[in-house]
């Protein structure tokens, strides 16, 4: 939580000119939770600042002043866990007041009033006294937002399609004093608000004027409400209302400040897009698109959604890489593949996670993730080839520390005597008895693997060396020795090969676990944006309807009918969406199926080639290389199972 607010859109020293602030941007990247966002605009000097210091809880928060002199400049931000809810943020936006006679720039009241309205996801218009001529036309710039907005990147559009991407309306009406009652009955706020946006009949032009700020309202606005504040103290404290304590003001006003507040924390309005709440980095994002938009006078909701969702969505990739990389470089490698490959788990379900909870997700989305099971497969193949390459190298490394003492006995010929191949053989054997000892979990995958190349390489041409010229053994007995390493290496290879597919067995089931799983939560956030995407427009529809409702009331039927349209567009906007998700439900089962089915032939094609192996390691023999051949190819197949693993999460 902030201690105090900060400038977030800053101004020109001429009062003109917007950027957002660097130091709002930190703080704003740094929420990742859903976002109220809560802006006031109204009229300069009339207490817009108070009613969000209402919401923080206090009286000194935003700058109140006491003269005639606007305190706040540009749009003011503070931030802080939404009370009642701390899963969710709240961030308020004080903005400057409008018709400021210091303004130097006509347009400056449009551009702050369009960015209250972009960024918001509840909209405070306040007003002193009542609903009159004059506080609706502090209003007026809502008939202009057409001329600096568009919603569609291309195509028509209508007034009525704002109303999906805009805030609810709250009008708060500071000082008022008059009656509530109508033809003797008492009537509510909202019910108030309603009368005073009403319709008059008649075609001059006084009526056409009067109508059609009340019309654009209605139409941009149909979620709203009111709430009627009375004097919050004497008129000779209002210039002290900064240091008085809630205790010290009207019981009245302590009434309607409290149902205010309570009426928007009850509601807790999250700031939407396509189902997804919108967090820090986003709205930061968003904020910073629609102030450089503003600057070219060409503000596109549709455009600057999808830059924010483009930048988003490849922000939530790089994020979620980072974090797969931060876990995996925790290992000390190397490592025992199933060290590896449970580490590798844990590190794609964070990454996923990260990047589920902060992108963006629907049907014309699906490519990111794509993109990061991509990367990740990408990410752990690299470290599949690390950790290979460390554990032949350390276990290379004790072979070669375990054989110096049996290579200097070699290097001063001892060994080329009778009795000196069952010397030699006696000192490998204990060598690879100590090699054992040494655990798994130190030496990594290529234990046995590094031994056969070593054997391969180094010991088995010097056993065949010397027993083919140790004159302590008969032809016979030769023979039989030749025979006995034979089988011994057929054994090896064997153990080698059948440990190998079970690690590799398991690997592969592990992997397909965890592509299931990552499946399994991709549709899962996919699904929970779709029903909130879909709950959000069945809203808006209600909504519309009721509007058509009060223009019948009114007399309006032909006004009600021309709703119809919006009506029938906003079922099929329903019905096109539903048909999207089952296809896009429908795409990802056959993308699973797809995968499951690549899966079991790449089991097929590996289990045929181990058995090939096998069959080659049996009919090897010793003479012409022909057993050191097989051991060879045996070995470059293991080796080559990596590549194998390819393309299962793709």
């Amino acid at each position: 939580m902030m201690d105090a607010p900060i400038p977030f859109i800053t101004t020109g020293e001429d009062g003109t000119g917007l950027s957002v602030n660097p130091q709002a941007k930190e703080i704003l990247r740094r929420i990742t939770k859903p976002m109220v966002i809560v802006s006031v605009v109204g009229m300069y000097r009339t207490g817009k600042s108070f009613l969000l210091n209402c919401l923080m809880g206090k009286t000194d928060g935003f700058p109140l002043g006491a003269t005639v002199e606007a305190k706040t400049k540009g749009i003011w931000m503070w931030t802080g866990d939404f009370p009642n809810d701390p899963s969710k943020a709240m961030v308020l936006l004080d903005t400057e007041g409008l018709h400021d006679p210091e303004k130097g720039s006509r347009t400056h009241d449009a551009e702050i009033f369009t960015l209250a309205v972009l960024l918001s996801s509840i909209l405070i218009y306040n007003s002193k006294g009542a609903i009159d001529s004059n506080s609706l036309d502090g209003l007026h710039l809502a008939t202009e937002l057409t001329n600096h907005i568009s919603m569609k990147a291309e195509g028509e559009e209508t007034g009525d399609e704002f109303a999906k991407f805009f805030p609810m309306l709250i009008w708060a009406v500071r000082d008022h004093h008059l009656e509530l009652t109508v033809d003797g009955r008492d009537i509510t706020a909202k019910e108030y608000l309603e009368k005073c946006l009403a319709l008059k009949r008649g075609r001059g032009k006084d009526v056409t004027n009067y109508n059609a700020l009340r019309e654009t309202i209605r139409a941009f606005f149909k979620n709203r409400s009111c709430f009627l504040f009375p004097l919050p103290t004497a008129m000779d404290n209002l210039k002290n209302l900064e240091k008085l304590q809630m205790n010290e003001l009207d019981p009245k006003f302590i009434k309607i400040g409290y149902e205010f507040t309570e009426f928007i924390f009850k509601n807790g309005l999250c700031k939407m897009i396509s189902g997804k709440e919108v967090t820090g980095g986003m709205f930061s994002t968003l904020s910073e698109k629609y102030v450089e938009a503003i600057a070219t006078g060409n503000v596109n909701i549709e455009s600057a959604y999808d830059y924010m969702i483009q930048t988003e969505n490849s922000k939530a990739i790089e994020k979620a890489a980072l974090q797969y990389h931060n876990q995996m470089n925790s290992l000390m490698f190397p490592v025992t593949l199933e060290v590896l490959n449970k580490e590798n788990m844990k590190a794609q379900n964070q990454a996923t996670d990260i990047f589920l909870n902060t992108a963006v997700n629907n049907d014309r989305n699906m490519q990111y993730f794509q993109n990061l099971n991509q990367l990740l497969e990408q990410f752990y193949q690299e470290y599949v080839a690390k950790n290979h390459t460390a554990s032949d190298n350390k276990c290379e490394g004790i072979l070669k520390n375990l054989y110096k003492e049996i290579e200097a006995q070699v290097e001063k010929g001892e060994f080329p005597r009778p009795g000196g191949h069952a010397a030699y053989r006696d000192l490998i054997l204990n060598m690879e008895k100590n090699y054992g000892q040494i655990p798994d979990s130190e030496k990594g995958p290529c234990g046995q693997l590094t031994l056969l190349r070593f054997r391969s390489e180094k010991i088995e041409p010097k056993l065949s060396t010397l027993l083919q010229t140790d004159k302590a053994l008969s032809d016979e007995q030769k023979k039989q020795e030749h025979l006995k390493l034979e089988i011994e290496d057929k054994e090896r290879m064997k153990r080698l090969l059948e440990d190998q597919n079970y690690a590799l067995k398991k690997q592969q089931n592990e992997i397909k676990e965890s592509y299931e799983n990552n499946l399994r939560k991709q549709k899962e956030e996919f699904a929970r944006q779709h029903d909130q995407d879909m709950k959000n427009l069945q809203t808006n529809m209600k909504l519309a309807m009721e509007e058509k409702e009060r223009l019948i009331k009114e007399g309006f039927e032909e006004h009600a009918n021309l709703m119809q349209e919006e009506l029938r567009e906003a079922k099929e906007d329903i019905a096109e969406k539903e048909r999207n998700q089952k296809e896009l439900q429908e795409k990802m089962k056959k993308e699973m199926d797809e995968k499951i089915g690549k899966m079991k032939e790449e089991e097929k094609e590996r289990t045929k080639r181990m058995e090939e192996m096998q069959a080659k390691v049996e009919e090897g023999n010793r003479g012409g290389g022909g057993l050191f051949s097989a051991l060879g190819s045996a070995i470059d197949g293991v080796l080559g199972f990596g590549r194998l693993l390819k393309g299962f999460k793709t």
